[in-house]
């Protein structure tokens, strides 16, 4: 387990690397995903092409142009003081299509940190 502040500090390089994205489980911000946003039904707020399949062992997939993305849910997430994340593997383009907003992530991540406590 990792503070919250380290979580969220590896979240934003996540982001900013360009890698993928991040969801966490339960709200932590209005704009952070949780992996229950990840559907296909119209009105999704991150819209995938087809039906989200559990793979096992924590592992969800689902197509998004075709092609795989895919994040870990429950015990497979890592895990902070107050919250639990993972990364979200898909392309820029994958997650454009989406509606992946990866600028107010971003955002919603530093303001998080700025009022985390001090080493939690």
């Amino acid at each position: 387990m990792t503070t919250d502040c380290e979580a969220l500090g590896e979240m934003l390089a996540r982001l900013e690397s360009g890698e993928g994205a991040v969801l966490v489980a339960g709200k932590v911000h209005a704009d952070l995903p949780t992996i229950q946003c990840v559907s296909h039904p119209e009105g999704a707020r991150l819209h995938t092409d087809g039906e989200v399949r559990h793979a096992g062992l924590g592992l969800f997939l689902a197509k998004v142009g075709h092609k795989d993305i895919r994040f870990d849910g429950g015990g497979a997430m890592y895990r902070a003081d107050t919250f639990s994340w993972c990364p979200l593997i898909a392309s820029t383009d994958q997650l454009a299509a989406m509606g992946y907003d990866i600028e107010a992530a971003k955002a919603a991540i530093v303001e998080l940190a700025e009022n985390a406590p001090q080493g939690a």
